[in-house]
């Protein structure tokens, strides 16, 4: 699928779905940036390195525990869905090559599909779209929220804009992507390799592969 042709599906779902958000629960409303008197939040965001090439590329969707923390963090208006993911993108292609064993931990990625499948996507000519658990955009980081506030951080999985956590944002790219060359790829801690997981399992994905948190500084790769 083309960058262009991608935008603009992905550019209407979120629309369409900021459109039938709701507020979050009153007392969850202090973990969640605000601003212009809406609570913050983004479903579909994708990467726009492969915007000038616009080639018919395969498709890396990322899902990790939340896009951002802090204001100022969602795309513009103008955009809707358009987001610079440059060191997301570098994470992948670094680790693809490197992938040898099924333990998502000590910097080793887990593996769900074939190597050979995984690998293809190394060169990095691929188009990336950063799904997450949880829509919401945080005033602090994911970690200090899940480490400091308990279980604060489920009932924001538990209770995105659209409800409530039922897969639906997933079905429907899965939905989209049907007849495209996709790789699913968790990201994260051990609560969103669960949950990651859980929608492979639910959705029936089997082209995937769980790394350590992109938005971190790199674990170094282990060969066993």
């Amino acid at each position: 699928m083309k960058y262009c042709d991608l935008v603009e599906c992905l550019s209407t779902l979120e629309c369409e779905w900021r459109k039938n958000s709701k507020e979050p629960a009153e007392h969850l409303k202090q973990f969640i940036q605000s601003s212009n008197s809406s609570w913050d939040f983004i479903y579909f965001p994708i990467d726009s390195s492969t915007k000038e090439n616009n080639a018919d590329w395969p498709i890396v969707v990322c899902i990790g525990a939340n896009f951002a923390d802090g204001p100022d963090k969602l795309p513009s208006a103008k955009t809707l869905v358009e987001s610079k993911l440059t060191s997301c993108r570098t994470r992948i292609k670094n680790h693809l090559p490197q992938i040898e064993k099924k333990q998502p931990w000590k910097g080793k990625i887990c593996l769900g599909c074939r190597s050979e499948f995984a690998k293809q996507f190394a060169k990095g000519e691929f188009h990336l779209i950063m799904m997450n658990l949880s829509p919401w955009i945080t005033k602090e980081s994911w970690k200090k929220v899940r480490d400091k506030y308990g279980g604060v951080f489920l009932e924001l999985l538990a209770r995105p804009p659209h409800g409530n956590f039922n897969l639906k944002e997933f079905k429907v790219i899965k939905k989209l992507l049907k007849s495209q060359n996709v790789l699913w790829y968790g990201h994260g801690n051990s609560e969103v390799y669960g949950l990651f997981l859980h929608i492979c399992d639910s959705l029936d994905l089997v082209n995937w592969v769980f790394d350590s948190n992109l938005a971190q500084k790199p674990l170094k790769i282990w060969r066993v």
